[in-house]
């Protein structure tokens, strides 16, 4: 195994940890915090969020430094075992759900991050609450399962970044 590929696994590793990081946080606020806002629309959003810090709590996690690293890991293990073809395949469907994730969550997800959950619904209607965290809450599961097979992707990279090992004789 070259120093090069012993860097990308390395590259790799790191990233499906921080995946894991990722996934956890999002599992872990799928089952139990947005059944707290998103239980009982539209009242259960401004209950939840109207003078409490938990939008600065959830930003907190969602922009800490250690999950920004995340890409740069991700290019890196890319661009490290880029001679490696069933790997390079893997990580490039793997970043290319990633953009697609991030792009998404900087188009949508977090404009309505400030008028659903900093503001609580403040200036809105509960019609509009309701529309809204509803369809926040719908496009969040499908942005979970983009998620998840980019993570999945990743892993399938791992599995194909390690070198043949020999067969034991029969």
């Amino acid at each position: 195994m070259t120093t090069r590929h012993r860097i990308g696994d390395l590259l790799l590793t790191i990233t499906l940890l921080l995946g894991a990081v990722f996934l956890g946080g999002t599992v872990y606020q799928m089952l139990v915090i947005n059944p707290e806002w998103g239980g009982a629309l539209p009242a259960s959003l401004p209950a939840f969020f109207g003078g409490s810090q938990w939008a600065a709590a959830m930003a907190r996690f969602w922009t800490h430094p250690l999950l920004g690293t995340f890409p740069l890991f991700l290019v890196g293990a890319l661009v490290a075992l880029w001679p490696h073809r069933p790997a390079r395949l893997w990580l490039g469907a793997s970043l290319g759900l990633f953009l697609v994730v991030t792009l998404w969550t900087g188009s949508y997800f977090i404009p309505e991050i400030e008028p659903l959950m900093v503001k609580a619904g403040a200036g809105l209607t509960p019609e509009q609450i309701t529309e809204r965290a509803g369809a926040w809450l719908f496009w969040d599961r499908i942005r979970f399962l983009l998620i998840i097979a980019a993570y999945l992707a990743s892993l399938r990279a791992y599995r194909h970044s390690a070198p043949a090992r020999p067969t034991a004789a029969a």
